[in-house]
């Protein structure tokens, strides 16, 4: 028998320790997911995730729930804002204030649109839980390619 042959068993015996080492720290990645990577406001992974720039506000939402809090704080008579616009989740103000206490600018200037910046942490996540071969319960496997939350996310986000 050669040595190559030999060392099939035992590489076969260090990839399935490594699939159970991951399918105890699959909860820990969804759970991950789930805490650095949820909308503040709908409670779902964020789709096109952002963030006000601010010092203080680091609250992470979808595109289309900051786009709409902002949007609905308009004044529906004239189109502008005239008061301080604060973020929808923890209220604090952001944007410099003008006179009489109107925005300098539009408060969609003052948001940044982070996904660029998060879409690697999020890919490294899906690739480490689609990675897994062991069986996962659904509210992991879900996450996994073809399950539906990941389904519904990838939706979202395009």
């Amino acid at each position: 028998m050669s040595q190559q042959s030999a060392d099939i068993p035992h590489l076969q015996r260090i990839e399935d320790l490594l699939q159970r080492a991951g399918s105890r720290a699959a909860p820990a990645m969804v759970a991950a997911l789930h805490n650095r990577f949820s909308c503040r406001l709908c409670g779902q992974v964020a789709a096109f995730p952002c963030q006000f720039v601010t010092r203080d506000c680091e609250c992470l939402m979808c595109g289309i729930c900051l786009y709409r809090a902002i949007i609905s704080s308009m004044c529906h008579n004239c189109g502008q804002w005239h008061h301080r616009i604060t973020c929808p989740s923890c209220n604090l103000p952001f944007g410099p204030e003008g006179p009489a206490g109107h925005l300098t600018a539009s408060p969609i200037t003052y948001a940044i649109f982070a996904g660029h910046q998060l879409d690697p942490d999020l890919q490294s996540v899906f690739r480490m839980v689609d990675s897994l071969t062991v069986y996962l319960p659904p509210h992991i496997s879900d996450w996994q390619r073809g399950g539906d939350l990941r389904v519904d996310w990838s939706r979202r986000h395009e």
